[in-house]
Parts: C-alpha cells; structure tokens; sequence
C-alpha cells in the first residue's frame, strides 16, 4: 500500500489550518495624526522583525510625545518617546512633525532610539524638541546603535549632554537636511558621532557645544560632502569657549580606528569657538579638506582650523577668518613626535585673514602659525593677510612653487627653530622676508574673485612673474595636473607659481597653424565599423569668438566606454542626471575653423576609423542674426551640485535661512 497517498490530505489539511493561524506580513501602515497611532504603527513594525516596514505620516499632522514609552539601557538609562525601533523601518513622513511636548511638567526624553537589530530610514519629517539635560544624556532627537537614515528633514531645538540632535554609536547618514538650534552640554551640537558616518549636502546653522559646536567626532570615520556649516559656534552654557565652532575630531589614541574627517566640496562661514572658528582637530586624529569654502570663521586660537595632528586641505580657499592670539587662519601645533607628514596645503589660497588684537604678539602669523611640527607648502597663494606676519614658522616647512606676498605686516617670519625649503622651486614673495625664494616684488595678483571652480582665487596680470615659472626636481614629479578650480595645468610651457593657472594671456604650446581644426577622439563602439549616433550641441559658445570652450554631447553609445581628447588634450565631460545620454564638455581652448570639417576618430588599440562632419555650431552661426551671448541654459533642471557646477551659468545656491528644501541650482546673475 502507498503510506504517502494517505498521508498526503492529513499534511493539507494541517498546512491549512497552520495558514489560517499566521497574520499576513505588514509592510504598508498609514498612521493617523495621534502620537498613540505612531506608537501602535512602530509596535506593529518591530513584530516583523525581518521585514521593511513603511509607515506613512499623516501629512502636515503634529505628532506630539507627551511621555515616555522605554528606556536605553546600552549606555547610560535615559527616557524615549517611541518604541525602540528592533526592526527595519522607513517613515515616509509627508513634512509631519514629530515634537516632544512643550506643556509644563513633560518630562525629559528623547525622541526615537535605534537598537543594535534596528534600521530606521526617517524622510521628510519635523525632528523637535528632544530633551535630556542630565549628564548621561545621549542623543537627544535619536540614540543609534544599530543603522540610521535622515533624508530631507528639519532637526532642530533639540538638547542632550553629548549629540543634541543624534549621537551616533552604530551608522549613520544623512542627505538634504538642515540641523539648527541644536544643543549639547559637552560635544556635538548636532551630531556627537562614533561610528562610520556620511553627511551629505546637510546644513548645519546655529548648533552649539562644547566640544564641536554642530559636530563632534571621535574615534570614527565621517565623509561629509557638499555641506554647509554656518553660525555654530564652541561653547559652554557659562559661555566658556570651546573647540572647533563647527567641528571637532578626536581620538582616544594612535590605534585604528582613529577620528578621521574628509570633506569634500564644503563651506564654513561665521563660526566660532576658542581653537579653532570652524574646525579643531586632536588627538591623533586626521582632517582632510578638498574644494572647500573656509571664510569668517573667528577664534581665540586658530581662526579657521586649530590642529595637532595630520591635516591636509587642497584646492580649498581659506579667506577673512580671524584670531585674537596666533594663526588668524591655522594654527598648527604637532602633538604626536616623529610624524613624517603632518600637515599639507596644495593648490589652495590664504586670503584676508588676520590677528584681531590690539596688541598681537609680533609672530602671530595672520595666516599660518606653525608652532611645531612639519608643514608641506606646494602651488599655494598667500597675500593680504594682516595684523603680524602672514607665515611664522616654529619649525620645518617646504615651500614649492607658491606666492607668499603683498602681506602688510610681513610674509614670512622664522622663530627660533625654523627652518624653510624650497626644494629647487621657485616661490614668490614682496619683501625678501622668506628664505631662499627665488622672486621678490610685486607677484601681479588680481583681487579675490570667483574666477571658476566655485572657489575664490586670485588671478594673475598679464605681466606676472608667476606665469610659466614654477620649477620641479625629479623627486617632485613635476607639474600637477589641475590648479585650485581644478582647471589643467600647465596652459603654458610651465605651471605658474600659486594656486591659479592662467588661461587668459598664453597660446595653447603647439602653434595654432598646426591645429586643423578640432580633432576629436573617443572609443570604438561595440560594432568597431558602425559609427554610434552623437549629436553636437554647441551651447554656451559665443560665435563672435574664435575659440572653442563649452560644449553639449548627447550619444547613445556605450556610456561607460566614452572618453574624449581634444588636439591631444584630455576634454572633462560631465554626465547629466536628468538625460543620461546627455553631456556637458569643458575643453582647453583650441581653435574652431568653421570650414574644417570635425575629425571623428573611433579607435581600440590601434585599430582606427575616422569620420568627417562639420559641426552644427557652424550651422547655428550662420544667418543674419547669429547669437553674441551663450544660450541660457534651463539651469532648474540640474538637480545635483556637480551638474549645476558643470552647467556654463549655472550657480548652485542654499538658502540662509533653514529649511526642508535646502539648494537649488539657478541661473547666474
């Protein structure tokens, strides 16, 4: 007898019963405007402890926690709102408010609280009102152990002992979002952070602690990109001045992981602190700042940046910071013996900064003070810093290739144990005040200005010394590719000293009777004998010049075999997020002859085919009224910072006020 086909309707029917006993798995939860509906929503959530749940707000609905539901045991015992979150949750908050109580006798807590098994995505929403004031406070809109997520929000006017609006212990990242009147006792205004953390174009304004008055980081890696931070400022609640206005980093020593920062493309405005108006760094911890912004910061120490350990900033303008005692822009003090390199500036200019006292020590350096430690100088710009000398240098530093010049009260100044190198450079300076630099005089400087990039700088005069001038040995590796707007070095025979490669007064080096034209290079398509459709739109080109710069190319080739040269030089093309076909090209200016035919070359190894084509920018200057100003772009299409920077008369501009919608890219005035 066959056992299994008498078995089989007894395992049906158990089945089935064991079926009708399951609740279905919950992943969508609208949750109506009641504080006691967002609590039932995460309770019901963190039952599926393996499922994303998304909880939709009630739109515009003030979500306001009057007590609290549980409490955090993993550090110290402190109060919070909501249910802690176990499992993985989204809150699609539709620009809801969730706010702990203002009444009388509410009494303090925090507002979400991330368990080591919990991620929690919170977008669009109101963040406010957290409050721990007692010395075991942590975090006092969110405590993470586990991951964590703000997108798009507001968080503001929240309080703890350290990370008045999140202390991160487990991961964190944010995009888009504003974090103000966020306060902490200790450190961290904003943030108090000890884990991996990203911090993406999020704005940081009027934030207030101790020990980093938006951000303090210890012991973790954080990449911030894109982000501003503006007015917070280092300080006790008896008014005692702290460390780093915006920022602080700390290690608890020289073992991994150590507290290390990159910045990229970020600006520091109007902060302020005791060392270090913008940014304090020590401890064994590292700072690296790349395509920075760093202006009218102020401190008592250290206007912008006040550092003992390893700092490097490139391509970074640092302008009109100020200290009342040393470095009116930074002030490096080595903390740690036997570092090889402790701090670099590359390709970035000090501008405007100054001593603030009445009566300033006589070496106080408006610009860098190097107390101690090693300092790495290379195609630098350092002029119109005032109030003592612009560099005093305590200890060892390289000078290659720079312009230290036109400082009011001094370039260079040596203390008892410093010590300069110009390694076989050539450097700049007005008064003969640094040792061993080959030029003194007038270093034909231009005022600060946005010359393009998205960074000031100082251009140079059609008669600079600094033009085709600097000098390498073979252990420098020669010139770098790009200055401090991240155009291509060298436009002449020679980089020019500084941070700024002139374009304006040189011929590219091969004579232009040796141009035919534009000879164009990309890759071979997949099918080597059949040309891919490209398409040149020449907008942002005036046709009364003579010069190609700027460019449209939209393709439906293979996107990620393009690559392009022009006349044998490297072309930057920037891929457009709203039409990926579609390219912006910025080129060295090379000769357009508008009866020369554009040379289309295809090539994979050495295998070639070329193509004629006259370009239609040829077709678009013909007629009777031929445009004589670039055709505006539709700059609100560009939704992302590199696009918009991409974008010939695009700016990308924040509001000074916070709010949900931070920056926007728009047509330059």
């Amino acid at each position: 007898m066959n056992m299994h086909k008498h078995l089989l309707p007894v395992l049906v029917f158990l089945l089935a019963l064991l079926l009708a006993g399951c609740d279905p798995v919950v992943t969508e939860i609208d949750v109506a405007c009641s504080a006691s509906a967002l609590i039932d929503a995460i309770n019901t959530a963190n039952s599926s402890p393996t499922t994303t749940t998304t909880l939709h707000l009630d739109p515009g609905c003030v979500y306001e926690l009057t007590a609290s539901v549980t409490t955090d045991s993993m550090i110290y015992p402190a109060g919070v709102g909501l249910p802690e979150i176990v499992s993985p949750i989204i809150i699609d908050g539709q620009a809801a408010t969730i706010k702990r109580s203002e009444d009388s006798g509410t009494p303090e807590f925090r507002i979400f609280l991330v368990a080591s098994s919990g991620d929690l995505t919170i977008n669009n929403i109101f963040l406010t009102g957290g409050d721990i004031h007692a010395a075991n406070g942590y975090g006092g809109a969110v405590l993470n152990h586990g991951t964590l997520a703000i997108n798009t929000c507001d968080v503001y006017e929240n309080h703890a002992h350290r990370g008045g609006a999140v202390y991160n212990n487990g991961s964190f990242e944010t995009l888009w979002t504003v974090y103000y009147y966020n306060t902490a006792n200790f450190a961290g205004g904003a943030l108090h952070n000890t884990g991996p953390a990203a911090l993406d174009r999020s704005q940081f304004y009027q934030n207030t602690a101790y020990y980093g008055g938006a951000v303090h980081n210890h012991d973790a890696q954080i990449e911030v990109e894109g982000s501003i931070f503006s007015e917070n400022e280092a300080v006790t609640p008896e008014s005692v001045p702290g460390f780093g206005g915006a920022v602080s980093n700390t290690s608890t020593d020289d073992t991994s992981p150590v507290g290390k920062i990159n910045f990229w493309g970020c600006t520091f405005t109007g902060n302020q602190a005791g060392h270090g108006g913008a940014i304090s760094s020590m401890d064994f911890s590292e700072i690296r700042i790349h395509d920075g912004i760093v202006s009218d910061n102020h401190a008592q120490y250290g206007g912008a940046i006040y550092d003992q350990e390893e700092l490097l900033i490139a391509r970074t303008a640092i302008f009109d910071n100020s200290a009342e005692h040393y470095g009116g822009a930074i002030f490096h003090n080595e903390n740690t013996e036997g570092d090889s390199l402790a701090m670099s500036v590359n390709n970035s200019t000090l501008s405007g900064n100054r001593i603030d006292n009445a009566s300033p020590q006589p070496d106080a350096g408006s610009a860098i003070y190097l107390a101690k430690g090693y300092l790495h100088i290379s195609h630098i710009t350092g002029t119109l810093n005032t109030g003592a000398p612009a560099f005093v240098i305590g200890d060892y530093i390289n000078v290659y290739n720079s312009i230290i010049a036109d400082n009011p009260d001094g370039d260079c100044s040596f203390g008892a144990s410093g010590a300069i190198d110009v390694g076989g450079t050539a450097n700049i300076d007005s008064d003969a005040s640094c040792t061993g630099f080959t030029y003194t005089g007038d270093p034909g400087l231009e005022p600060l200005a946005d010359n393009g990039g998205g960074t000031m700088t100082h251009a140079l005069k059609a008669d600079s010394p600094a033009i085709n001038a600097a000098l390498y040995t073979s252990a420098q590796g020669g010139c770098p590719s790009t200055d401090q707007r991240n155009e291509s070095r060298p436009y002449g025979s020679d980089c020019d000293l500084g941070a700024y490669e002139s374009h304006d007064f040189l011929e590219p080096t091969r004579p232009d009777d040796e141009i035919p034209g534009v000879i164009i290079t990309m890759p071979v398509p997949e099918e080597p004998h059949k040309e891919p459709n490209w398409w040149w739109e020449f907008e942002g080109y005036v046709c009364s010049e003579s010069r190609l710069t700027e460019f449209y190319l939209s393709t439906d080739a293979d996107t990620e075999l393009f690559s392009m040269t022009i006349n044998e030089k490297p072309v930057k093309c920037y891929q457009q997020s709203y039409d990926e076909t579609r390219y912006w090209c910025h080129v060295e200016r090379v000769m357009l002859e508008w009866e020369i035919p554009t040379q289309i070359s295809f090539c994979v190894d050495e295998i070639c085919e070329t193509i004629q084509r006259t370009t239609l920018s040829q077709e678009r200057c013909e007629g009777d009224n031929p445009p004589t100003e670039p055709e505006p772009l539709d700059c609100s299409t560009f939704e992302t910072l590199e696009d918009c920077k991409a974008a010939p008369g695009c700016v990308w501009q924040c509001s000074d006020t916070p709010s949900a919608q931070l920056c926007s890219c728009r047509a330059e005035e």
